[in-house]
């Protein structure tokens, strides 16, 4: 697949790779789903069922993977007796949407079918993602359709209780104006949210200015009474996806479902992937809202 120069750059930022020896109960590349492949983290050998978490990698849809250097603070939310399950899926230079939420789906049956043999509690699955797989996460947790874009979806008997996103898009049309709206610039060679970008390569060029293909990226299309709680953590100076994403899905979720449970926190002039969100202080933040 030819890519653009601008996509070539961004492919270029480094993911570098975290040690997963610094979690020593640990089983990796688990084939899940075809060649998709998954890791579990284990706080302890014994056998109580313990809270499990499925961690998605960010990357801009076509790039990072499960062992990338960003998921160490995530992972590390094992220290805190949780079982963690970090996955790979399936990435936009390899296979168009919604290939990665039937990925993720795959994943969480998975979870279902071994529950007895990792001891995960069921009753107490939460899926958490950051930027990219923040998006993902969210629409994996939310969609409940068993068919999308013409793609069978599995459905888990399993319910999520929580989802986690840090810094995720929500409504891809109105990205680069709210990005604007914060003093950035861009260029044709530099706009990865246009038709040659990022959300073009995911769900295919032909399909960028589908208003019902377009509507099925926007996790607000598939907000309902019966969902997850969430909650959103978006930094105000991240100048990649606008912190706005988050307010305005926040505001919508609030708006039509008034007694669902959604926090949305905004860390001041923190930047994407910003250090603040994966110390030890915020992870434990992330333990107290999934023991809430």
């Amino acid at each position: 697949m030819e890519l653009c120069n601008k996509l070539k750059s961004f492919l270029e930022f480094d993911q570098g790779h975290m040690d997963p020896s610094l979690f020593p109960i640990h089983e990796l590349d688990i084939t899940y789903y075809g060649n998709q492949k998954l890791d579990v983290y284990l706080p302890d050998t014994t056998p109580t069922k313990k809270p499990t978490i499925v961690v998605v990698h960010g990357g801009g849809w076509i790039s990072g993977y499960k062992q990338s250097k960003f998921m160490h603070g995530m992972i590390k939310i094992v220290n805190y007796g949780m079982n963690v399950v970090s996955i790979d899926y399936s990435l936009s230079v390899d296979a168009r949407y919604p290939q990665q939420i039937v990925d993720i789906k795959q994943a969480l049956l998975w979870v279902e079918n071994n529950a007895d043999k990792y001891h995960f509690d069921l009753e107490n699955l939460h899926i958490w993602g950051e930027s990219a797989g923040a998006h993902l996460a969210l629409l994996a947790g939310l969609i409940q359709d068993t068919q999308l874009l013409g793609t069978p979806i599995p459905q888990p008997k399993t319910k999520l209780k929580s989802i986690v996103a840090f810094y995720p898009a929500i409504d891809t049309t109105k990205m680069e104006k709210q990005l604007i709206d914060l003093g950035c610039t861009f260029t044709s060679d530099t706009s990865i949210y246009d038709e040659d970008g990022l959300i073009s390569l995911l769900i295919g060029k032909e399909n960028f200015f589908k208003e019902e293909v377009l509507s099925t990226l926007n996790p607000t299309t598939f907000i309902q009474e019966d969902m997850p709680r969430i909650l959103l953590q978006h930094g105000t100076g991240d100048r990649l996806v606008p912190h706005q994403q988050s307010i305005d899905f926040y505001n919508e979720v609030t708006s039509k479902y008034p007694n669902q449970s959604i926090t949305l926190e905004l860390f001041d002039d923190a930047i994407h992937t910003d250090d603040i969100f994966f110390t030890d202080t915020n992870i434990q933040r992330i333990v107290s809202f999934i023991n809430e």
